[in-house]
């Protein structure tokens, strides 16, 4: 016999064996027994968490020729039919990759005709969010007046996006999270019909790690298992997840609140390196604070959850720090968690976190000059002193003309470009033809697969200005715009962007103050008679050309 996954193996095949939903399958049991069966249900929620298997729990017990308190019996025909899958009259479809309108009609069609050996014909699709507006048309003359004989089951995980048209046709079901208290019996009952031996402290991790899917948790379960053999430990657990333990946890909580930014970088490198889950990191956190936030207004250590009394008062923060912490790693946590760069998020909420102990909202580093003596290359040269990093990179402060001559390459300073110069040229030049550009690339970088240097753009709200060499990105987060300004001088952004627009492009990030203000100074000087041109590709040409060989430039330049 072939091997069966856990989460398959101990599927619920009757009401009364499943765990949770309490409220949606006593409704669901009442309903039948009293003969209340409606034509379309919408079952959404989390995913891992039932909606299919009650779906199907549901089917069955419709179509059950010996119910018991609405619930499906598993030994009469009927039941054994669905269970062997051996009946045409129970169709389930993945609206993920079935979602246009000729597979509902199919589906339509078949409704017309009456069940070949059950009581009913039932519908279940899955993601059903995913089905086309076209497609949702097609069904919403069958929801309104759907034959006797037929049930539609429409499972989703993200209700919003099903038409208000259709929701209103349908009866709706949210599901719930599954409770800790309902993952620990699925993780306990689970090893030890298997056999397996597992701590309680890895109890208590695996149900945390499943984050209120029952289907995550067999999952975490049975791939622990087969690693260790059928001895889960707590160790192995933060080996295969990349996880940390409490006081690591603390220990960058700690860092923060010094505002040791060189040390915090140091750690996440190391993390990084290790493998270490920003997305499981970011979660841990918020708990660790939250418990110190409960701890000051109780004082009670019964009711912590991942502290305990020896580790509580290694975080000193009063309550007012604590609220303002829990609300930014709650405003970035999910970035962290969609994003496909999860450690360009995760710094993103440390450098927020650290605005509250230090002066400043500006945490970077101050810039450094380097100096070095005058280097003569020919005799007709000119003593130039090595630049500052900033010289050769373009960043939003300047701009470096990078020219060659027969004596090799030269340096020419024209003038420190500020954001505002940066802005004022874009402005000018502004097109609506460069802004549909804008926004085309804004959505492509907030897409799944887009490349993970685009993080940057893609947390922009939209693109309000833009020329042939440069565009001006709106942010609701001021840290937002700083950080995608770090990141517009990369080779790889640079890359990105010469694939869209066909050469290397300036890009700014602003917040909707900053566009407020920068555009009354435009305004102003614009009507002085002040003209901008396009901005200077050459400083970003070169740097592709570079790459991130910083010392290559400098060579060439100096030696």
């Amino acid at each position: 016999m072939s091997y069966v996954a856990f989460d398959r193996k101990y599927r619920p095949t009757n009401f009364k064996s499943v765990i949770g939903q309490k409220f949606v399958i006593q409704t669901l049991m009442n309903s039948i027994k009293l003969d209340k069966i409606a034509h379309a249900y919408i079952f959404a929620g989390p995913k891992g968490i039932g909606k299919t298997t009650i779906a199907r729990i549901l089917a069955k017990a419709v179509n059950c020729q010996s119910s018991k308190d609405g619930d499906a019996c598993n030994v009469c025909d009927s039941c054994k039919l669905i269970n062997e899958n051996h009946t045409t009259d129970i169709v389930e479809l993945d609206a993920a990759s079935n979602n246009g309108v000729d597979d509902i009609r199919t589906i339509l069609s078949g409704a017309m005709t009456l069940p070949m050996n059950l009581k009913k014909k039932v519908y279940i699709i899955d993601e059903a969010h995913m089905l086309s507006t076209s497609a949702w048309n097609a069904l919403l003359k069958t929801l309104e007046e759907a034959p006797k004989h037929v049930i539609f089951i429409f499972a989703t995980t993200e209700m919003y996006k099903i038409p208000p048209t259709i929701l209103s046709r349908c009866q709706v079901y949210q599901f719930s999270k599954l409770t800790s208290k309902e993952l620990k019996d699925i993780v306990i009952n689970t090893s030890f019909k298997e056999n397996i031996k597992i701590t309680d402290e890895s109890v208590d991790k695996i149900v945390n790690l499943s984050d209120g899917s029952g289907r995550d948790a067999y999952s975490v379960l049975e791939q622990m298992a087969t690693y260790t053999n059928n001895n889960v430990n707590i160790e192995d657990i933060n080996k295969v997840f990349g996880l940390l333990d409490v006081d690591r946890k603390i220990e960058i909580l700690n860092l923060i609140i010094k505002s040791d930014i060189s040390e915090i970088m140091i750690k996440l490198d190391k993390y990084e390196e290790n493998g270490v889950n920003f997305t499981l990191l970011a979660s841990d956190i918020i708990k660790i604070l939250l418990d110190k936030l409960v701890y000051l207004q109780t004082n009670d250590s019964k009711l912590l959850k991942v502290l305990n009394d020896k580790t509580i008062n290694n975080i000193d923060l009063d309550n007012d720090k604590l609220v303002a912490l829990i609300s930014i790693w709650n405003e970035y946590y999910m970035k962290i968690r969609q994003s496909g760069d999860s450690r360009f998020y995760f710094e993103s909420c440390i450098f927020k976190s650290l605005s509250l102990f230090t002066n400043t909202a500006d945490v970077r580093p101050k810039e450094k000059t380097i100096e070095r003596e005058p280097i003569e290359k020919t005799k007709d040269s000119i003593n130039k002193t090595l630049p500052n990093i900033d010289d050769v990179c373009e960043t939003k402060e300047r701009k470096i003309n990078l020219t060659k001559d027969d004596g090799g390459f030269s340096v020419v300073k024209n003038k420190q470009l500020e954001q505002s110069d940066i802005f004022n040229s874009i402005a000018f030049n502004n097109s609506s033809k460069y802004v549909n550009k804008a926004k085309e690339f804004l959505k492509k970088s907030q897409e799944i697969d887009a490349p993970s240097i685009l993080q940057g753009v893609a947390n922009a709200t939209k693109p309000m200005i833009a020329s042939n060499n440069g565009i001006v990105f709106i942010y609701e987060d001021e840290v937002d715009a700083e950080l995608l300004s770090e990141r517009t001088s990369k080779p790889e952004f640079l890359e990105q962007t010469k694939i869209f627009f066909d050469h290397p492009i300036y890009i700014l990030g602003l917040t909707k103050q900053q566009l407020q203000e920068y555009g009354n100074k435009f305004m102003k000087l614009k009507k002085e008679g002040n003209v901008y041109d396009e901005l200077d590709l050459q400083p970003l040409i070169e740097i592709l050309k570079k790459k991130n060989n910083i010392n290559q430039i400098w060579d060439e330049i100096f030696n």
